[in-house]
């Protein structure tokens, strides 16, 4: 990094969205800081205006305004060893929808190629499982294959199955707000 009065250069990077919710990557340079940050500002306005991007995606789960006290958490099963407890930070949930009524969450954690953590369930078991991630999550948002670029946790632990390789499966406890308590 520089000051406003060291001319080294910089380089600020942003994310914003276009008009479809893909994500576009944005890379500014200027002298010094400031004169990166205005010519990062001056490339966000020129494409809000001429193109139609957004700084936030627009049909991503809006942050719920507080979480039900009473909202159904996902059970484990009785057949899951208990190993542990394992916490993931997600970033971002791609979803796909299954026949039947079905959809899979692939979530990924930071700076992650492959998806870490897999559910699977009914439309109506992940909405009661993602009601406490501290996001307002409808039905459409899992019927359509779309990817959302969110924070929050999930809870998993290793399960007594093993997968064709001989490492146990994830189940999914549950997922809770980053501002929520353990």
């Amino acid at each position: 990094m520089s000051d406003e009065t060291n001319n080294t250069g910089a380089w600020v990077i942003t994310d914003v969205f276009s008009k479809h919710g893909i994500r576009i990557t944005l890379k500014a340079s200027g002298q010094n800081v400031a004169a990166a940050v205005d010519d990062l500002y001056n490339g966000i306005k020129h494409g809000v205006e001429t193109y139609g991007w957004a700084i936030e995606q627009v049909n991503a789960p809006r942050p719920a305004t507080a979480a039900p006290q009473d909202s159904p958490k996902p059970t484990q099963s009785t057949e899951t060893a208990d190993t542990g407890m394992n916490t993931l930070e997600v970033v971002r949930v791609e979803v796909t929808p299954k026949p039947d009524g079905k959809a899979e969450l692939k979530l990924y954690s930071e700076g992650h190629k492959y998806p870490d953590l897999y559910h699977n369930g009914t439309i109506k078991q992940l909405l009661a499982a993602l009601s406490v991630s501290g996001y307002g999550w409808t039905e459409e948002m899992l019927k359509t294959s779309q990817s959302f670029d969110l924070r929050f946790f999930a809870d998993w632990r290793n399960s007594e199955k093993l997968n064709q390789n001989g490492k146990p499966y994830k189940n999914i406890v549950g997922y809770r707000a980053i501002d929520a308590t353990a």
